[in-house]
This record gives C-alpha cells, sequence and structure tokens, in this order.
C-alpha cells in the first residue's frame, strides 16, 4: 500500500545515510531505495526487536530540531537574508510516497490497535527512527546483510543460478534467512567459513586478515587444490544432485577460501563505522563502499587504535549471535 510521511529534511538525509551504511556493510553493493529501508526497519523492529517496542513507543523519537529553535530568539538579530532562507530550506518539510509491503501493513495494523491515537506515520517514524538511532541495532542490521552475502556468496544454489542476490536482498528485508536449498557439500564450504570467521576473535587477528595477511601460501594451494577437484569432477561421490554440475561445486569451493578474508575486510569497515556512530554519532555517510574501505586504514591512523580495538568486542559479539542464528539454521535444514 502506498502511503505518504512526512518527512523533515533532516530526517529523510538519517534515511538515506542509513541506505548508504548498508553499502559500506556490504560485500556486493546492493541499491536500497526509500521503500527497502523503511520496510526493513519496520520488519526489524518488529521481528527482533518487539520486546523493545514498549520502550520505543513511551520514550518516542528524537526528532530534528529547527536551527531557529536551536538559535533561540537570538535568531532574528543572527539571520539575514540569504542564510535565513537557506536554513529555511533545510527546515522544511516534505511529503514522501513510501510503498508499504503488504507483511509491513499487517504490523501496522496491530500496533495501531495498541497505540490508539498514533497515526501510520507516527508508528512508522517511531519504529524507523528508533532502530537508525542506535548504534548497536545498525550493527545488528550490518551483520545480517554481511553474512547472508557471505552464504549466498558460496552456496551452490547461487554459483548454478537457482538463487540471486536479488531474491537475497527481499529476504533480508523481510528479516528472514534466505530460502536457497542446502546441499551436503555446501555445510562442509559453511562449516569452513564459520571456523574462519570464528578465529577473529581479536581485533589484531582481523587486522592481520584484513590488512596484513589476505593472500598467502597456505591459501592459494588450498585454492588451487579445491580448483582442481572440482574440475576433474572430484566431488562426484558427495550426495551432489545430478542437475548440479562440477564446476559450479569448484566455483562454490574456491569462493568459501576467499569469503573470510572478503568478510574481513568488510568487518574493518563496520568497526570503523560502528566506532564514528558511537563516538560522534555520525557515520560516514555517502562515501562509496569502495573509496570507504580505503578510507577505514586513514581513520585508524587518525584515532587511538586501544579506543577502535575496544569496540571490536561489540562488533564480534554481534557476528558470533549472527553466526549462531546461521549454524542453526543450517543443522535445522539439514534434517527437513
Amino acid at each position: 500500500m502506498k502511503r505518504s510521511i512526512r518527512f523533515t529534511r533532516d530526517e529523510y538525509g538519517r534515511i538515506s545515510n542509513f541506505a548508504e551504511y548498508l553499502k559500506i556493510g556490504s560485500i556486493f553493493p546492493q541499491k536500497f531505495d526509500d521503500n527497502d529501508v523503511i520496510n526493513l526497519l519496520i520488519n526489524y523492529a518488529w521481528k527482533k526487536e518487539k520486546k523493545r517496542i514498549d520502550i520505543m513507543f513511551e520514550t518516542g523519537y528524537e526528532p530534528a530540531k529547527k536551527f531557529k529553535e536551536i538559535l533561540g530568539p537570538l535568531s532574528g538579530l543572527i539571520l539575514q537574508g540569504d542564510l535565513t532562507r537557506e536554513l529555511d530550506y533545510i527546515d522544511k518539510t516534505e511529503h514522501k510516497t513510501i510503498l508499504i509491503s503488504e507483511e509491513s501493513e499487517k504490523f501496522l495494523a496491530e500496533l495501531s490497535k495498541k497505540y490508539p491515537g498514533k497515526t501510520n506515520t507516527d508508528i512508522i517514524k517511531t519504529l524507523v527512527f528508533n532502530v537508525i538511532g542506535n548504534p548497536d541495532l545498525v550493527l545488528a542490521i550490518l551483520m545480517k546483510l554481511l553474512l547472508e552475502q557471505v552464504f549466498l556468496f558460496i552456496s551452490i544454489s547461487r554459483t548454478d543460478g537457482k538463487y540471486s542476490y536479488k531474491k537475497g536482498k527481499q529476504d533480508l528485508i523481510n528479516m528472514q534467512l534466505p530460502k536457497f536449498d542446502i546441499y551436503e557439500i555446501d555445510v562442509e564450504n559453511f562449516r569452513y567459513v564459520i571456523d574462519k570467521l570464528k578465529g577473529l576473535k581479536k581485533y589484531e587477528e582481523l587486522m592481520t586478515v584484513s590488512r596484513e595477511n589476505s593472500v598467502n601460501k597456505e591459501v592459494l594451494e588450498d585454492l588451487l587444490s579445491v580448483g582442481f577437484r572440482g574440475i576433474v569432477g572430484a566431488y562426484k561421490d558427495q550426495e551432489i544432485p545430478k542437475s548440479v554440475n562440477s564446476m559450479s561445486v569448484a566455483g562454490a569451493k574456491i569462493m568459501s577460501r576467499a569469503a573470510p578474508m572478503m568478510a574481513a575486510i568488510k568487518l574493518t569497515s563496520v568497526l570503523a563505522l560502528y566506532t564514528t556512530m558511537k563516538e560522534i554519532k555520525e557515520g560516514f555517510a555517502g562515501a562509496y563502499p569502495a573509496l570507504f574501505d580505503k578510507l577505514v586504514s586513514l581513520f585508524l591512523i587518525q584515532h587511538k587504535q586501544d579506543r577502535i580495538s575496544e569496540y571490536y568486542g561489540t562488533i564480534y559479539n554481534t557476528l558470533f549471535s549472527e553466526l549462531k542464528e546461521w549454524e542453526d539454521y543450517i543443522q535445522e535444514y539439514r534434517k527437513i
């Protein structure tokens, strides 16, 4: 259903910034438009933070203060001419037409009953800005996106063309794990990646993998080995359906060896982003993901290493929690 929502320019800017965070946290950047972002945030609040929704509505959300309100009675003396018109433009509100998914509409209907007197705009803004305004919740979403892309990248269903990142993106918006087929040989690849990522317990270990030792002799030999065995069809004995070709299996094997290094680089970027959100309440919005990854090294040099490393514990705990969800999902899938 289409809904018209009035946002201030500052509020809409926060939504746009969050869309940039999703790009920064992605190995394979995808565009998340306004509809995607708002539906994702509604779904996350409802499905993952339902116990805290009452608190969200009790506290509300921090509305954007107009510049003239910040300046107070002195504004008439300070602001003159073009500057006044410019700040009026910034403070102006706009109607945005948002396409709310059928599932999100069900949540809104339930919340409307629970909080009589609240309009749908009130409800949407309360959910959206409570999530965006909490660095830990933003981090959790970025970890979900990162791991979804990692496991899609190495899955045979994707290398064989049966499942796409586009479908994966929609699953993320709906806050559900991707519904692709998991073969026995996938589990071996997933286990390899899970173990490697769980091994990044310390900040120094993350730095070693992401900045100093991305590709070494051991990794190269492993890549050549798994690729060669796939090309000659050595994996045919591992319960692979006839519809899956050996090259797809080889591709998934090779990608599983590369995935931990790619994820580590992105974890470093997420760490820098999270640190800025915690320290100065603002992330690096607007930077292209590839450029952002390069800026991370500069960021790490300019800020105290010990301060950044302190935040890595939170990053790792969130990563571990998401990995555990994937482990449980894989185990449950194998029982079906």
